[in-house]
C-alpha cells in the first residue's frame, strides 16, 4: 500500500494538481474498510491456568520493569523517528519550492525506501535473524539511527535527508516493531492488555507531543534546523539503551524460569535460545533435570544448543540415555550447533550405536554429520553401503545424494538397478543433479511411478516430491481419488512438496485428522519437507478454525520432530501485539 501510493504520488503529481490527487488516493483508502468483513475474526483464546498469589506478584514486578523500559524505547525511538522526518520535510521545503516537485520526491523517497525494505526482508532478514538476538538487533538499531541522523545534521542536503528519511521511517520503523513483537507475546495474559495501552496509546503520542513542544521552542528562537543537533546528542545518548535492555530483558526471562504458568516457561526457554545468553545456561540446565514434561524438556535441549553452551554440551549428550525418542532427536539437532569435536564424535558414536536409539535416530544423526563434514563422510557412508540391511543402505544414499559431488557417481550407480525400490529410488534421487545421470534418473523413478505394486509407487511418489518434478503433478492429481488412504497421503505429500496452493491446503486438513496414526504420518514427512514449501504448510494451519488448530499444535508437541518455530506461529496467532500502525 506505501509503495502503491509513492508510486501514483510520483506519476501523478506532474499533470494532476496536489489536492486532486489527495482526494482520488483519499477516496481510494476510504473504500478499505468496505472489505473489512472478509477478514478473518480473532477468536478468544483458552483461559490460561491459575496461578498462585505469590507467583503472580513476583512475575508482574519483573514484567513491569521490563514495560517500562520498552515504554522509554517506543517513547525516544518516536521523537528521533518524527524528528528527522521534521528535518527531512525542513530540507525539502527549503530546496524545492514547486509543488509538484516537492509531490514528486516525496514520492521517490518512499517508493525507493519501501523497496529496500521489501529486499532485505527477502534477501538478509532470514540470515540474519540466525545470527542476530534480540538484544544485538536492538544494538544495531540503535547504531543506524544514530548514523542517519548524525550524516543528516553534518551534511544537511536532498541526498541526505532522502537517506536518513529512508533510513528511519521505513526501515528501522519496521525494524522496532519486528523487535517489539516477540518481546511483548512474552508478557504474561493480565498484564498484556496494560502493555498494549503503554507502547501503542501512551509511548509514542508522548514522543510526538515533546517533539513538538521541543520543534516549537527552537524554531522560534534559534532556527528550525536547530533540531538536529539536540536529535544527535539525544541519539549519542540512546546507544547505553540496549546494555539497559539486555539486562533487564535477560532477568525477565529468568524470572519466568520459575513461573508456574507453563505457556510463559516455554516462551521463556524459547527466547533464550541464543548465542549471547550463555549465562542462562545453568539455569536451564537445572530445570531440564527437574522436569518431566517431555515438550520442554525437548525445548531446553533445542535451546542450550542454539546458545552452544560449552558446559550443557556433556548434559546434552548424556540425554541419549532417556528412552524417548522425541528428546534423542533433539538432542541431535542440538549438537548440530556446536561443530565441535566433542558434538561429532557423539554424533559418530550414535550412527553406530544399536542400543536404546530408533533408527529414526541414527538416520536423522547421518544426515546431520554429512551436511556438517561434507565429503569427509565418504568413507563412513562407503562403510554403511556395505552393510546387508537395505534400510541402513537406503539411509546412507540419502545421505550421499547431499554432497551433490561427482565422487558420488560410482558408489550410486549401481543402486539404480537394485531389486529394492526404496534403494532405487533414493539412487535416482542422489543422481538426478548430475546431467550425465539424469535421464538414467527420469527413467527409474517413471518406472518405479508407473508400478502396479503400490510399496514400488509409493518409492515414486517420494522421489517426485523429493526433486519436485512438476511435470507429474497433473498425473499425481489424478491419483487423488485412489481410495487407499495412504496412498493418497503419498500423493498429497508429494503435491505439497511441489507448492500447488490446493494440494498444500489439502495436506495441512489431514494434519488435523482425526486418524493419530495417519497424521503422525503426515508431520513426519512434513518435517522432511523443504523450508519454502514447510512454511506455506503452517500458514495455511494458521487460518484454520481453533479447534483444528488446537489438535495440531497437540499433535506436534508429541511429534518427535522439532517443530518449535512453526509451533510458535500457531500459539502466537491471536497473540499478536505491536503491529505497525503509521
Amino acid at each position: 500500500g506505501y509503495m502503491a501510493g509513492g508510486w501514483l504520488l510520483n506519476e501523478f503529481s506532474g499533470p494532476m494538481q496536489a489536492l486532486d490527487f489527495f482526494l482520488i488516493w483519499g477516496g481510494i483508502l476510504g473504500a478499505a474498510p468496505v472489505f473489512l468483513p472478509l477478514l478473518p475474526r480473532q477468536e478468544t483464546p483458552p483461559p490460561s491456568r491459575p496461578e498462585s498469589e505469590a507467583d503472580g506478584e513476583a512475575e508482574t514486578a519483573s514484567a513491569l520493569r521490563l514495560l517500562k523500559t520498552l515504554f522509554f524505547f517506543c517513547f525516544a525511538f518516536t521523537f528521533f523517528l518524527y524528528g528527522v522526518d521534521y528535518l527531512f520535510n525542513t530540507v525539502a521545503l527549503q530546496s524545492l519550492s514547486d509543488e509538484n516537485r516537492l509531490a514528486a520526491f516525496y514520492g521517490r523517497v518512499a517508493f525507493f525506501s519501501l523497496l529496500g525494505v521489501l529486499l532485505f526482508q527477502a534477501l538478509m532478514a532470514g540470515p540474519l535473524s540466525k545470527i542476530l538476538s534480540v538484544d544485538r538487533s536492538m544494538l544495531v538499531l540503535c547504531i543506524a539511527l544514530f548514523a542517519g541522523i548524525a550524516l543528516l545534521a553534518w551534511h544537511p542536503t536532498l541526498a541526505t535527508a532522502a537517506f536518513a528519511e529512508g533510513l528511519l521511517l521505513y526501515f528501522l520503523d519496521s525494524k522496532a516493531v519486528g523487535l517489539l513483537q516477540p518481546v511483548g507475546n512474552l508478557f504474561p495474559e493480565r498484564i498484556r492488555g496494560r502493555a498494549r495501552v503503554l507502547l501503542d496509546g501512551f509511548a509514542p503520542p508522548s514522543g510526538d507531543l515533546v517533539l513538538l513542544l521541543v520543534a516549537t521552542a527552537l524554531a522560534a528562537t534559534v532556527g528550525a534546523f536547530r533540531l538536529a543537533y539536540v536529535l544527535v546528542v539525544g541519539s549519542l545518548a540512546f546507544l547505553i539503551f540496549p546494555w539497559v535492555f539486555r539486562r533487564r530483558y535477560l532477568d525477565y526471562l529468568l524470572d519466568c524460569l520459575n513461573s508456574s504458568d507453563p505457556t510463559l516457561v516455554l516462551n521463556a526457554v524459547q527466547a533464550l535460545g541464543e548465542p549471547d545468553k550463555k549465562s542462562a545456561a545453568p539455569a536451564l540446565i537445572q530445570l531440564l533435570e527437574s522436569s518431566g514434561d517431555l515438550l520442554l524438556r525437548r525445548n531446553l535441549i533445542l535451546s542450550l544448543g542454539r546458545m552452544r553452551s560449552e558446559a550443557a554440551l556433556p548434559r546434552l549428550i548424556a540425554q541419549f540415555s532417556q528412552p524417548h525418542e522425541a528428546l534423542q532427536l533433539a538432542v541431535v539437532e542440538a549438537l548440530g550447533y556446536f561443530r565441535n569435536y566433542p558434538a561429532l564424535f557423539a554424533l559418530y558414536e550414535l550412527m553406530k550405536s544399536q542400543d536404546n536409539v530408533s533408527f529414526q535416530v541414527r538416520m536423522s544423526a547421518t544426515r546431520l554429520m554429512t551436511g556438517i563434514v561434507g565429503r569427509k563422510m565418504m568413507p563412513l557412508l562407503r562403510d554403511a553401503l556395505a552393510e546387508d540391511n537395505p534400510r541402513i543402505q537406503a539411509n546412507a544414499l540419502e545421505s550421499l545424494a547431499l554432497l551433490r559431488r561427482q565422487e558420488i557417481v560410482p558408489l550410486v550407480l549401481p543402486y539404480l538397478n537394485s531389486e529394492h525400490r526404496r534403494l532405487r529410488a533414493n539412487a535416482a534421487i542422489a543422481l538426478y543433479p548430475f546431467r550425465a545421470h539424469r535421464e538414467a534418473a527420469r527413467k527409474t523413478i517413471a518406472e518405479l511411478f508407473r508400478s502396479t505394486d503400490p510399496l514400488t509407487r509409493f518409492a515414486g511418489i517420494y522421489a517426485i516430491g523429493e526433486l519436485r518434478l512438476a511435470e507429474y503433478a497433473a498425473d499425481l492429481a489424478g491419483l487423488l481419488g485412489s481410495s487407499e488412504p495412504r496412498q493418497r497421503r503419498a500423493v498429497l505429500t508429494a503435491l505439497a512438496k511441489l507448492g500447488v496452493a490446493e494440494h498444500v491446503r489439502g495436506f495441512s486438513r489431514g494434519l488435523a485428522e482425526e486418524d493419530d496414526v495417519a497424521a503422525a504420518e503426515s508431520l513426519q514427512a512434513l518435517a522432511r519437507f523443504p523450508p519454502p514449501s514447510r512454511w506455506r504448510v503452517f500458514e495455511e494451519v494458521s487460518r484454520m478454525e481453533a479447534p483444528a488448530r488446537r489438535r495440531i499444535l497437540a499433535r506436534l508437541d508429541l511429534s518427535p520432530f522439532d517443530f518449535s518455530q512453526e509451533r510458535s506461529l500457531l500459539v502466537n496467532r491471536e497473540e499478536l501485539m505491536f503491529l505497525p500502525k503509521r
